[in-house]
């Protein structure tokens, strides 16, 4: 079986860790991080992470149409993005070069996202993916994640 082939499905976050160039560690979504990664035969992706432990902000999808003050639910948004990051996500197509998944991202969260190509080292075993690389401040970041049952 290919690489590609064991990629495709759906992959629970387990943990989501940052070891810095300092030697400094942390947990970029908390100690509880939620996500969801996905991969399609037919060559597209997407990923989402969440910080489990994130302020309500009283915006049910049914209570949106019902909503008259788009101020409100900015100051809403604001305070949920006071602090650390709360929420990533990206989506978008993605190839294998030996031990590198690549994403090519089309669409993400954050702007900067779009366009560029997220390159992830891969070690799998059967039920787990330990996705890992180097943010833009060398540090190293180590994702976790578990497969879902189909």
């Amino acid at each position: 079986m290919s690489t590609v082939e064991l990629l495709v499905g759906v992959w629970e976050l387990v943990a989501y860790e940052r070891l810095g160039a300092d030697g400094e560690r942390s947990l970029p979504f908390g100690p509880d991080p939620r996500g969801q990664l996905m991969y399609a035969s037919s060559g597209h992706m997407s990923a989402s992470i969440s910080a489990f432990e994130r302020p309500m902000l009283g915006m049910a999808p049914e209570r949106l149409r019902q909503e008259r003050s788009p101020l409100k639910r900015l100051k809403g948004a604001l305070t949920l993005f006071k602090g650390a990051v709360a929420h990533a996500s990206y989506a978008g197509r993605y190839h294998v070069e030996g031990d590198t998944v690549v994403h090519h991202v089309s669409s993400a969260s954050f702007a900067d996202w779009v366009g560029t190509e997220l390159r992830r080292h891969m070690a799998m075993d059967s039920d787990k993916l330990i996705l890992t690389f180097k943010d833009g401040l060398n540090a190293d970041n180590t994702l976790s994640w578990r497969r879902l049952a189909s």
